[in-house]
């Protein structure tokens, strides 16, 4: 009887044991998902905010360069502007050579004409 109950009392331990291992390996199984799952949300997290964060200096990377192509482009206009207008006045100043050249001639021709 006693050989009965120890043996049932070996089997039942052997039972709780197997369970207690079972049980073990399913918490380890479910603390290692959970750890990866949060690795895995960790790393999108850093990683969304490094492309935040290069997008950001992109955006400002892209804002200094336009600023700068602005400028470039506001003094290449004020460049042409000052060319333009000094060619103006230089073609201004030609026609009124030539036109006082010719005022001159026209003016000689009437002198010889009328004999002064």
């Amino acid at each position: 009887e006693l050989q009965k109950m120890k043996s049932a009392h070996e089997l039942e331990l052997k039972r709780l044991a197997a369970d207690m291992e079972s049980a073990a390996f399913e918490d380890k199984q479910n603390l290692e998902t959970e750890a990866e799952e949060h690795v895995k949300s960790e790393v999108n997290r850093v990683t969304i905010e490094l492309q935040n964060a290069h997008a950001a200096e992109m955006a400002k990377s892209l804002d200094e360069a336009k600023r700068k192509f602005e400028s470039m482009l506001s003094e290449e206009v004020m460049r042409l502007e000052e060319s333009h207008r000094a060619e103006k006045e230089r073609i201004q100043l030609e026609m009124k050579e030539s036109a006082a050249q010719v005022l001159a001639m026209e003016t000689k021709k009437l002198r010889d004409a009328h004999g002064e």
